[in-house]
């Protein structure tokens, strides 16, 4: 399981968890996720996504 966290800068814009137990899966979910998370959040889009491991230690960031 891993925490995402969507990110505008610095600032959270949303979180989630994802039920996906492999770390490719959960960047390439979020990659297609991308552009619906903008489209709910106009004025405050993300530009970035942050994974956080089971421990809360970041496993990936990425840009979107």
């Amino acid at each position: 399981m891993f925490g995402v966290e969507w990110l505008k800068g610095p600032s959270s814009v949303a979180k989630e968890t994802s039920v996906l137990n492999d770390l490719q899966a959960v960047i390439e979910s979020c990659k297609s996720k991308a552009p619906d998370m903008k489209r709910q959040h106009p004025g405050n889009e993300p530009d970035s996504v942050r994974i956080l491991d089971a421990f809360g230690k970041e496993a990936a960031r990425f840009g979107v």
